[in-house]
């Protein structure tokens, strides 16, 4: 299971059963549509789903258009390597209870099928909702494509703005008084704004790592 920033939120529910073909594309084409209509009434129809997501009724929840997902590990960091090292992962939905974003859903990559795997409750949720609406308008104008950026072992979560040509990134949280959210970086901004994180996580692998 693909780890989220904030773990201390996680709720997560396991759907299976329901398989289609593969979802690298970008584009919104019928196959994408028609799995987020069946994912929209997968957790509409799940008894858990209003509990884990303390909604009153499932019934009334729906399913922002997707955005792919990309990890970034550790070591790639710690050696700069940042978008380049970026490994896509799957596709995640902002949950929406009426105006209120509660949620994520994520269906994770695989070339032979994609299914939902599981519902976040994640404060990040919301402030993906809040930080689509300040690059909405830039991504459209400058081409650019959407993305989302997670880096779990620094608790990084961001907007990764992508085109042939640059990359912006946007964090969704302040960073340890090096980057600012809402807020647009380059590559190498985020780099040095999180290199000093990454070279204290690794030493707290070192030290709980199991003598062999």
């Amino acid at each position: 299971m693909s780890k989220f920033v904030l773990k201390q939120y996680y709720i997560v529910v396991i759907f299976s059963g329901f398989v289609f073909g593969g979802c690298e594309s970008v584009f919104f084409d019928a196959k994408t549509t028609a799995r987020q209509g069946i994912y929209q009434q997968q957790i509409r129809n799940s008894d858990s789903t209003a509990r884990l997501l303390g909604v009153s009724d499932s019934k009334k929840l729906s399913l922002m258009d997707p955005h792919q997902a990309f990890g970034v590990g550790l070591d790639d960091l710690r050696t700069r390597r940042l978008l380049s090292a970026a490994k896509f992962y799957g596709h995640l939905y902002l949950i929406m209870d009426g105006t209120n974003c509660v949620g994520f859903a994520e269906a994770k990559a695989n070339e032979r099928r994609a299914d939902i795997s599981n519902l976040q409750k994640n404060p990040l949720a919301a402030k993906s909702l809040e930080a689509l609406s300040v690059v909405r308008d830039i991504a459209e104008r400058e081409r650019y494509e959407i993305r989302y950026l997670n880096i779990p072992s620094v608790s990084f979560f961001a907007l990764w703005l992508h085109s042939e040509s640059s990359d912006r990134i946007l964090p969704l949280t302040d960073f340890a008084g090096a980057l600012r959210q809402k807020q647009l970086y380059s590559e190498q901004d985020v780099i040095n704004g999180l290199l000093e994180a990454a070279a204290k996580a690794k030493e707290s692998e070192h030290m709980y790592k199991k003598p062999q």
